[in-house]
């Protein structure tokens, strides 16, 4: 995405700066965690978070130029071992280093070397500073700012804004101030009409700068729009060895406030972080020159007399910390070293880029930027949290919770008198029905009667039913006992009439035998047989009228059952209406 960045006119007005502002990946960045960063600092007491820690130093080696000659002043380097040899008057002088920083190297990987370790510190509420020393001309200006129109070419100040913004996620407050000490005069380069500004120090912390302005950001596109402003206003001149020479030492410093919550102060016993507030100092080195190679002349020779004045200073001050029968440290010398004071041996973690330049032509500033270097990695410092316990913000906490507790009191003490009045009125209504119940068995015996009456007339009810269901059970018995009798009676008529149908074919039978015979003899002996056929057909005949006279007895004496079952199921039908009648009355 395109980034606006504001320039400021000598009026303190802002015209339009296009830049290009590329995210990286943020696998880039995350070599650890802030949480991880955070449990460390919180494990160390209130006096142990100082402890000391050497200024680390990284060697950066500029490609060769166009118009130099390719002849390389270094006879050995390797970024492996950190290493770098270089002879001068057949003196072979061997530097190790933290890091030897390859000509191809990506900017990504010199912020990773060189500041991310730095802004993970600021974060946990370390002051830190990185900043690049060296000849004009070897790429400080490009490693700590890079190319604005290039993302993969932005150097250590953008990637720490954009870094810092990644892993602070919303829980600091963070504001810009940019300074240059041009002439050994310190500038606002936000406002460069503020003639206040001052450096100051005091006991709790340390040297500042007083009446600069800082501008608070909420992006990192609005840090890159401050930035660009003061970039705008910086001193550059050309000059012999460089089209764009800064003319003078620029520090950005980038304000990082965390204010932990009450509630945490609470719980830690007021004994934990409160609120931390750290600085990170991005020092972009003005760089040092010999007259008779940039060619300065009027003005520009003029600066580059304040310029190796004030990095004169710095190399007497990093000397005197480092030798051991030094009793004191030349800090004012100069605004640059003053400034510096707590990035050089005091509270900071520092780290230092020493940009050389390959060529030949070169070989002095190079072994003076080298031995500079090796000096500056003896510098002891001792960086700790700049913490600082926020009383008002418990005071206000407490108030807050009183107020609470105040509020679930009166809610309560609202609820007692609630359930107080609800237990009078239970109590009440308690007493009056008891009383009720006693003037109503006192007042009205009638009603008392009426009630025992009705009891007796369910026990009454009670009873009859168990009666009607007994006579019930009984007719279904006699009722099952008839239906069996007669049962039993129509399978002995069932069986009569047959026996009678029997007969009545046997005399058949006989009645044609009879005529046969008839026909057949006319003598005495067929008449003789004659007369005895007649004899049993008239027994026949003597039976059968007796079988039908029991049948028809028998009919009547069904006919009779029927008629008797049918009057005891009506007579049952009426007993039930009767009965039904009377629980309804």
């Amino acid at each position: 995405p395109i980034v606006s960045v504001g320039e400021c006119d000598k009026k303190g007005t802002r015209s339009c700066l296009n830049m290009k502002f590329k995210r990286e990946e943020s696998e880039a960045f995350s070599t650890g965690t802030m949480e991880e960063s955070s449990q460390m600092s919180s494990t160390v007491g209130p006096t142990d978070t100082t402890f000391s820690e050497r200024l680390q130093v990284h060697i950066r080696l500029r490609p060769f130029l166009k118009e130099e000659p390719k002849v390389p002043s270094i006879d050995f380097w390797s970024s492996e071992t950190s290493q770098i040899t270089i002879t001068k008057d057949f003196d072979k002088r061997n530097f190790t280093f933290d890091s030897v920083i390859a000509p191809d190297t990506s900017q990504q990987t010199v912020f990773d070397l060189v500041a991310k370790p730095v802004v993970d510190r600021v974060l946990e509420g370390y002051n830190g500073t990185v900043f690049a020393y060296g000849q004009t001309g070897t790429g400080k200006t490009f490693t700590m700012v890079g190319e604005k129109f290039s993302p993969e070419k932005y150097g250590i100040i953008p990637r720490s804004l954009e870094y810092i913004f990644l892993k602070s996620k919303g829980s600091y407050d963070i504001s810009l101030s940019f300074v240059q000490i041009y002439m050994e005069t310190i500038e606002d380069l936000l406002e460069p009409g503020n003639a206040g500004v001052r450096i100051r120090e005091d006991s709790g912390s340390g040297v500042f700068v007083t009446g600069v302005s800082w501008v608070p950001a909420g992006s990192v596109e609005q840090c890159m729009n401050i930035f660009g402003v003061g970039e705008r206003n910086r001193a550059v001149a050309l000059t012999a060895l460089n089209a764009q020479s800064s003319r003078s030492h620029a520090v950005l410093m980038v304000k990082a406030e965390r204010r932990a919550s009450a509630q945490i102060l609470l719980e830690s016993g007021l004994e934990g972080v409160g609120s931390t507030t750290s600085v990170l100092y991005l020092v972009d080195l003005a760089g040092s020159e010999r007259v008779k190679k940039t060619k300065a002349v009027a003005s520009r020779l003029d600066e580059a007399k304040k310029i190796n004045f004030s990095l004169s200073a710095l190399g007497n001050c990093i000397h005197a910390l480092t030798d051991p029968n030094a009793k004191h440290v030349p800090y004012r010398d100069s605004k640059l070293t003053r400034l510096l004071q707590d990035s050089l041996g005091g509270n900071a973690k520092t780290s230092m880029v020493v940009n050389i330049g390959p060529s030949k032509k070169h070989l002095d500033e190079t072994l003076s930027s080298l031995k500079f270097g090796k000096r500056a990695m003896n510098v002891q410092n001792k960086p700790r949290i700049n913490k600082k316990t926020d009383y008002k913000l418990i005071c206000l906490e407490l108030q807050k919770k009183l107020f609470e507790k105040g509020e679930m009191l009166n809610a309560a003490e609202s609820s007692v008198k609630k359930l107080s009045a609800m237990l009078n009125l239970r109590t009440e209504k308690n007493a009056l029905q008891e009383n009720l119940y006693v003037n109503n068995e006192n007042k009205f015996p009638e009603e008392a009667a009426l009630k025992h009456e009705v009891e007796q007339l369910k026990e009454a009810l009670r009873r009859k039913d168990q009666e009607h269901k007994a006579i019930l059970e009984d007719i279904d018995k006699i009722m099952a006992e008839q239906e069996a009798d007669a049962s039993k009676r129509i399978e002995e008529l069932n069986g009569r009439n047959a026996e009678v149908e029997r007969n009545d074919k046997e005399i058949q039978r006989l009645r044609k035998q009879l005529k046969e015979v008839l026909e057949a003899s006319a003598n005495e002996n067929s008449q003789k047989q004659i007369e005895e056929l007649k004899e049993t057909v008239e027994e026949y005949r003597s039976q059968i009228s007796d079988a039908m006279e029991t049948i028809q007895a028998k009919e009547a004496e069904s006919s009779n059952m029927e008629l008797t079952i049918r009057e005891m199921k009506q007579e049952i039908l009426g007993s039930e209406k009767r009965w039904q009648a009377y629980r309804e009355s």
